[in-house]
């Protein structure tokens, strides 16, 4: 997973080793590493389904848009764009996250006890 993050130039390597160490951790990990496999856990059997077909969830077209904001930020571009851009994404995978979650008791089941967790 790390080569994937180093891959579409995500974080510095001291980014990318929290990264992987936050979605690995913890009551909310999405996945778990069993001898250098990584597996799902059912939070991130959620995520995987709620993001199918979105496009946040494609690792080039974040890359994109982590690319515009560099250059919006070194004034190569307009501000307006990328604002422009990040909307048409979030109100295209706004659609597709509800519609994802209307299958996701289907395509996961129901929750189960690892999936309690507290926000206090």
């Amino acid at each position: 997973m790390e080569k994937q993050l180093s891959k579409y130039e995500v974080g510095t390597g001291a980014t990318r080793v929290s990264t992987l160490s936050e979605v690995t951790n913890g009551k909310t990990a999405l996945l778990v590493d069993a001898r250098g496999k990584l597996t799902l856990t059912k939070i991130g059997e959620i995520a995987a389904v709620l993001l199918d077909g979105s496009q946040i969830g494609d690792p080039g077209v974040t890359e994109k848009l982590f690319k515009a904001m560099k250059d919006a930020g070194d004034f190569k571009v307009k501000t307006h764009d990328v604002l422009h851009t990040a909307t048409t994404l979030i109100n295209h995978d706004k659609e597709v996250f509800y519609r994802n979650a209307e299958m996701l008791k289907q395509k996961v089941g129901s929750p189960d006890a690892s999936m309690q967790v507290s926000f206090s």
